[in-house]
């Protein structure tokens, strides 16, 4: 080899090298063909382990696969970015710190951020969007089955789409001023709103479809909330909670808390769990609610809870021990005879009530209204 040739090709080494040693910003995209990683020149925003990366699935990817390993499985977005749709594997661990950044998804035929079975997934300091769309069924954050899903400081907004769907996820928290405003539901999961007493995030539209437990923190606001089935609410919040509840559910006002149930399903029979003082449940007027839809409900706890019913039959039925105590919220009539199995009061409450009734049982009439009819 002629020593020109030698000396170009030296030449040309050096100036790799000394391109790769001044580059402070290495960046990796996946070659497909290969099932691994090459170096190029681009302006990815998606950094793992100091390596920059075009989208956040490659960077996702190369965790998965245990490519650009790093300490702590920490991706952190540099810059506002619009990319595609991506999904975070099975039984992964990994955090998405935004860096104050909105991250949007395009071409979402599902979700934006499918979130995979048995995942630790942790989204921190900024915001997730959808470029617009009118598919309503699209989801920016969807979880099934995952172990835990938290959201610290960040703000999820979707136009007529589902911010956050979490299915059978163990533990969801919204804390550090998170806002997520839209359709969210949750399925069979321990749900935190807010860390902390000061803690402001928000939800605007949950819907609570099936075992869940859901507590929320003094400074944080609750409104637009239907409850499906079987789940136990803790509202300790100083805001409302409009709530429509369709299950057997439990709710649990604190002593700060304020709720106002705006409609539910009384044939099922609720309970409704309140604390005394300031943590009763409340209308707007301040004064315990009426639910509109409920003709009927039993006084537990010396007033503390309240089972709400449909009918006056369906409170009689629903007994369960001695020395309950039925309220009437509306005029009442039963045209049959009414054999309660345990002594009952029967409260009218300023009600006219029609009815008759068998019981060899001890049973105490009340009034807590005025201008009482009771004829049985």
């Amino acid at each position: 080899m002629k020593l020109k040739n030698i000396l170009f090709i030296a030449i040309a080494i050096l100036t790799i090298g000394l391109f790769v040693a001044c580059n402070d910003e290495v960046v990796a995209t996946k070659d497909n063909s290969l099932n691994a990683y090459r170096v190029v020149e681009s302006n990815g925003a998606f950094v793992y382990n100091g390596t920059k990366y075009e989208t956040l699935q490659d960077a996702l990817d190369a965790i998965e696969n245990g490519k650009m390993a790093g300490p702590e499985k920490v991706i952190t977005v540099t810059r506002d970015v619009t990319g595609p749709a991506a999904k975070v594997a099975d039984g992964q661990s990994v955090a998405l710190d935004l860096g104050g950044h909105t991250l949007t998804f395009y071409g979402v035929e599902q979700s934006a951020l499918s979130i995979g079975s048995g995942t630790t997934f942790v989204v921190v300091n900024g915001t997730l969007a959808l470029q617009d769309t009118n598919n309503e069924e699209l989801a920016v954050v969807y979880a099934k089955d995952a172990t835990s899903l938290g959201f610290s400081g960040v703000a999820i907004n979707a136009k007529g789409q589902k911010t956050l769907v979490a299915d059978n996820v163990s533990n969801v928290s919204v804390t550090g001023g998170s806002a997520i405003t839209g359709d969210t539901s949750v399925t069979g999961a321990h749900f935190s709103l807010g860390s902390v007493s000061e803690d402001t995030s928000s939800i605007n539209g949950l819907t609570v479809l099936e075992g869940v437990d859901f507590k929320s923190n003094d400074s944080t606001s609750v409104a637009g909330v239907l409850v499906e089935t079987n789940s136990t609410l803790t509202i300790n919040n100083t805001m409302d909670a409009d709530l429509v509840l369709n299950g057997s559910t439990t709710l649990q006002v604190g002593p700060d808390g304020h709720a106002t149930i705006s409609a539910m399903d009384t044939q099922a029979g609720k309970t409704v769990v309140s604390s005394q003082g300031e943590g009763a449940i409340t209308n707007d007027s301040g004064i315990p609610v009426e639910v509109e839809t409920a003709y009927a409900k039993i006084s537990r706890d010396g007033n503390v809870s309240y089972s709400y019913y449909g009918s006056l039959l369906a409170a009689v039925e629903s007994l369960d021990a001695d020395g309950l105590v039925i309220v009437a919220m509306a005029p009442l009539a039963y045209e049959g005879t009414l054999k309660p199995a345990y002594s009952v009061g029967l409260d009218l409450a300023g009600y006219e009530i029609t009815a008759n009734f068998s019981t060899a049982k001890a049973m105490a009439l009340s009034n807590s209204g005025n201008d009482t009819v009771f004829t049985g």
